[in-house]
């Protein structure tokens, strides 16, 4: 009896703390959502350069590891 309770409270518990946090996140204030912009636009633009530069180096290496001289 004492576990089907605590089993019930903690999923009404967990969908008041579920239901604050959906809440919360839906009312973001413009200045925020300004920064939040910002900084997703910065991370997103040289994202792209990070994986280009982590793509090429890979080739690179694997480029020099299979290389096989052939002097005939």
């Amino acid at each position: 009896m004492k576990t089907t309770t605590t089993l019930r409270s903690n999923k009404i518990l967990l969908s008041i703390i579920a239901s604050l946090l959906l809440a919360c996140n839906a009312q973001i204030p413009q200045k925020t959502k300004a920064l939040y912009l910002g900084y997703h636009d910065l991370t997103a633009r040289y994202n792209g350069y990070f994986n280009a530069k982590l793509i090429l180096s890979t080739a690179l290496k694997e480029k020099i590891r299979d290389y096989q001289d052939n002097y005939a």
